[in-house]
């Protein structure tokens, strides 16, 4: 998406014979934002400060629909006027959607970069005559065969990438066709609210992302509603997040993989990345919230890339030290101990070895709380503690995660994370805990890097892995990103 301004007439509903000048500014980096040159209510002295839709109409035709609108500043020309600065949300090109309806879209269709190359979905295109000594005012014709279609069915939704035709006509030139290999998201259920748009957006994003091996934000995002706009395309444009266009377009070899690579081909390829989204967004999400934030502090992502591990690990393998059954009665029993009953835990055969211990000698015993004087306050710290106690230490998740699960993957790798397990758990606990004796294997400042990158591989690993591709072909992508990247 490409920022641009738009000037126009704007006005909010039932006013459109009020309707004051102004340009709205659309940008996918900053934001939108719409300036007026008026009040665009003057029936209130202190004006509404926020609007749920403002709806303009531009010098070029367009009509516009903004969302979720908020006054950030304002500047008084006279008592009952003054220019004013809106916030816009999201931005809809091709209509004016009325406050009687709820924004909501029965499909989403996105452009991306490259993705014609990625999905081998394009026109090609032949000459009927070859045109080599043609002479002036001769004619031959060019066919274009459209190519089928890439598609994937869902239980909840349908994922089509299709080669679209535009045919358009100029004055000088004359008939012209116009080719872009477009990617839709079509749900099951109809009329899906805006929020779950972005949700499918951010589902092809960052599929994507991880396929070309670097960012990748969409150059144009446009939904249908067919029972409100049924011959109208309308396009979509709120802020992206690390929002950038492909840089140095790649050559087939950068990407990580593509459709074919996948056993399946593509339906599977979705249905494994729907699967990875639906049980694992946070890991993913905190890995690339690094890839779209190029001035992420280094600690950050260490810290980002630490987590996103400890929850692929906690919600794919549930691993616990002992049963929960058994656990729950080690926690009970031990904050009984600490400010209970211990004669409860003590007067059980379970916990004493011999003959049983008698009632004068079970009086006897004190708990950690009346013995020690530990308050309310630790007391509870102590009870949250052990709510938790039963999960796996990060030393044990990496550890299982590059020894056993993912070895054979990153086993010989340059930079691989089996080498690095303990510097790991010491500098995230450094860093988490602020330990003051932070020990020699504590990576600190820049030397993070020596950490971060073992992290980024065993995550690309992982998500590689979990796609469907061949474990070859994921150690061979890995092997050839990762030798390149010399840490000094």
């Amino acid at each position: 998406m490409e920022s641009y301004q738009e000037k126009g007439h704007w006005w909010i509903d039932g006013r459109r014979d009020e309707a004051v000048g102004g340009i709205l500014s659309v940008d996918p980096d900053i934001g939108n934002s719409l300036q007026l040159f008026d009040m665009i209510d003057r029936n209130s002295i202190r004006n509404q400060v926020a609007h749920d839709r403002i709806f303009g109409v531009t010098t070029s035709g367009d009509a516009y629909t903004l969302l979720n609108c908020y006054r950030d500043s304002y500047r008084r020309s006279d008592p009952m006027g003054g220019e004013e600065n809106y916030i816009v949300q999201y931005v809809i090109r091709g209509c004016h959607w009325g406050n009687s309806s709820n924004v909501a879209f029965d499909s989403v269709t996105m452009e991306f970069p490259l993705l014609d190359q990625w999905s081998s979905v394009y026109t090609t295109v032949s000459a009927d005559t070859m045109p080599f000594g043609l002479d002036p005012g001769d004619t031959f014709g060019l066919t274009h065969t459209l190519p089928e279609p890439e598609e994937a069915d869902l239980m909840k939704y349908s994922v089509k990438i299709s080669e679209q035709l535009t045919h358009g006509v100029d004055r000088i030139s004359g008939d012209s066709i116009e080719s872009a290999t477009k990617l839709t998201v079509d749900p099951k259920h109809p009329s899906r609210p805006f929020q779950r748009i972005r949700t499918y957006v951010d589902f092809v994003r960052y599929l994507l992302t991880i396929a070309y091996n670097k960012p990748v934000s969409p150059a144009q995002i446009s939904g249908r509603n067919e029972n409100l706009f049924q011959y109208n395309t309308l396009e979509v444009f709120y802020p992206l997040p690390g929002h950038s266009e492909v840089k140095n377009r790649p050559l087939d070899r950068d990407f990580y993989f593509t459709p074919e690579d996948i056993t399946g081909g593509f339906q599977a390829l979705i249905e494994n990345w729907a699967g990875l989204w639906e049980n694992h967004r946070p890991m993913i999400e905190m890995y690339l919230s690094s890839q779209y934030n190029e001035n992420m502090y280094i600690q950050s992502e260490f810290l980002s890339l630490v987590q996103a591990i400890e929850a692929f690990h906690r919600r794919k393998y549930d691993s616990k030290y002992i049963s929960e059954k058994t656990y729950e009665i080690v926690k009970n029993h031990l904050m009984e101990l600490i400010r209970g009953d211990p004669k409860s835990v003590y007067g059980t055969r379970r916990m004493v070895k011999g003959s049983q211990i008698s009632d004068e000698t079970l009086q006897k015993i004190r708990t950690f709380s009346s013995a020690y004087g530990i308050g309310n306050d630790l007391g509870n710290k102590l009870n949250s503690a052990l709510e938790h106690a039963n999960e796996l230490s990060l030393r044990q998740r990496l550890k299982h995660l590059v020894n056993e699960e993912y070895s054979t993957l990153i086993d010989g790798l340059p930079h691989s994370a089996k080498n690095v397990v303990h510097p790991i758990v010491e500098t995230r606990n450094h860093y988490v805990h602020q330990l003051e004796d932070s020990g020699s294997v504590v990576r600190e400042g820049g030397d993070i890097i020596e950490l971060v990158i073992p992290l980024r591989q065993l995550i690309e690993a992982i998500i590689l892995y979990e796609l469907g591709l061949p474990e070859h072909h994921v150690r061979d992508k890995l092997f050839a990103r990762y030798r390149q990247i010399v840490i000094s």
